[in-house]
């Protein structure tokens, strides 16, 4: 048999039993297999120990690669589904972005699962800020519905204001269509019925409108369900917030019910940390140039933010921590996954 183990690392310990067996077990099927691509050719030879070594996370052992082995916890290697719908333009025709994309989802699932967001027949409105969460959350449900039994609507709504801040229209109706999404642009005007003459633009003057107009555009569609970007990040600002600004002890629901139960406030990214949603925006381009909030470093939430991160560094539990409160004991079973 002709010797390939200068290919790799180390030849394997022919004193180690479990090994001396698995090599005597696949010594026919070696022979074969070198035989075949030695007959084709040395070029042949250097593609396939190429292959080994990016899908075998042990490329030195030959009985892995002589195999075809996949060794502990690998993801599979996932190729596009047969009956996939996707546009040629679409982000998900690269693999690396298919990678990132079945990560996230499988926290993404456990949220779902856990809190029943989904269900067969909704119809889903999607606030899309422009900003790299809400993107990534419409594109991850999106990607979604090419695995999962259930059959869901989405449409993408972008709220528009008279400040012009956050991402332009044209940007997001080039990635709406891109992907192949219907999509609705609302506009609410800030400046009618408030008081920015005699006082300057608050935030909650702003998220209040931006939420109603969301909500009642939902409505409008026939929508039952509308879902927000929040993350795990969030979930963790927001019991701060509670905390010490209202005295109570409570975190963002990931699933909440108004009026009635007409529409359901569902927040399918709330097991993912932001950390996670940056890498995958960045393989998917989806980091896009916008005109930021003056207002949005100064905003109780994000300096709830900033002293997460600080104390963060002493105490690397912390954010999981809070989590837990806010969560449950869900999110340490999933932290994980």
């Amino acid at each position: 048999m002709l010797n390939t183990y200068p290919l790799y690392h180390k030849p394997p310990s022919l004193s180690n039993p479990g090994e001396r067996r698995v090599l005597k077990n696949s010594e026919n099927t070696s022979k074969m297999l070198f035989n075949l691509l030695i007959g084709l050719g040395r070029p042949v030879v250097v593609q396939y120990v190429k292959l080994a070594h990016r899908f075998h996370p042990h490329p030195e052992k030959p009985e892995n690669l002589l195999l075809g082995r996949q060794v502990g916890n690998l993801p599979r290697n996932r190729g596009q589904h047969k009956n996939m719908q996707i546009t040629r333009e679409s982000i998900f025709n690269d693999p690396e972005v298919r990678k990132r994309a079945h990560f996230l989802l499988r926290k993404i699932n456990k949220a779902i699962r856990d809190y029943s967001l989904i269900e067969d027949g909704d119809k889903i409105a999607v606030a899309v800020s422009g900003g790299k969460d809400s993107l990534t959350l419409l594109h991850l449900l999106h990607w979604r519905r090419n695995f999962v039994p259930q059959k869901y609507e989405l449409i993408a709504v972008n709220v528009q204001t008279d400040y012009g801040y956050g991402a332009s229209r044209e940007t997001l109706e080039a990635i709406f269509q891109r992907e192949g999404l219907p999509y609705v642009f609302e506009h609410v005007s800030l400046k009618e019925g408030s008081r920015v003459d005699k006082e300057p633009l608050n935030c909650f003057w702003c998220s209040w409108n931006r939420r109603k107009a969301l909500f009642l555009t939902a409505h409008r569609l026939g929508c039952n369900k509308l879902a927000f970007a929040h993350h795990a990040d969030d979930a963790a600002a927001t019991l701060l917030l509670n905390l010490f600004y209202h005295g109570r002890v409570e975190g963002m629901k990931p699933k909440l019910e108004f009026f009635g139960g007409v529409i359901t406030v569902i927040r399918p990214l709330i097991y993912v940390e932001e950390s996670e949603i940056l890498r995958f925006a960045r393989a998917a381009k989806l980091m896009l140039a916008v005109d930021d909030c003056p207002l949005k470093k100064a905003t109780k939430r994000a300096r709830m933010k900033e002293l997460v991160k600080a104390l963060e560094r002493e105490l690397p539990q912390i954010k999981v921590n809070l989590l837990k409160v806010a969560l449950g004991t869900r999110y340490g079973r999933h932290r994980n996954m």
